[in-house]
């Protein structure tokens, strides 16, 4: 599968928020490795607020505007966020459904674990891969 979010990401910035990191991520199996712009997540991150916007490759459809999911943020012990939230009617070629998300970040290092589970489908998406990070105002 290979999903390019380098359109709406200007959008996604855009939005009124007090974010002050962005996280965008690379998920094996889903960027394209030869295109530096390619992400398959986007996580911005307000600290103060302790808040999530996402942004991500399964929701995004061409021509067809997608509000950000709002996360609830979770802290753990080791430092790292999880995340979860839900997009309601993501239609991926003729098949529909909501997805709920589960996202596990390690600011630290940049470690992502994201998984993304539908509710008409058999089965989740699973995958690992690494987040660089960003300051926005």
């Amino acid at each position: 599968m290979r999903i390019f979010l380098g359109l709406g990401f200007a959008a996604f910035l855009a939005m009124p928020a007090a974010a002050d990191i962005l996280y965008k991520c690379k998920l094996g199996g889903i960027d394209e490795p030869s295109d530096p712009k390619s992400y398959a997540l986007f996580i911005q991150y307000d600290g103060t607020s302790d808040q999530a916007q996402t942004w991500d490759a399964f929701s995004y459809e061409k021509g067809r505007d997608r509000d950000p999911g709002m996360a609830k943020v979770k802290h753990r012990s080791d430092g790292t966020l999880f995340l979860t939230w839900q997009q309601l009617d993501v239609r991926k070629e003729s098949a529909t459904s909501d997805i709920s998300y589960r996202v596990a970040l390690s600011p630290a290092d940049g470690a992502v674990d994201f998984e993304a589970v539908p509710t008409a489908y058999p089965s989740s998406w699973h995958y690992t891969g690494h987040c660089i990070t960003e300051k926005v105002k």
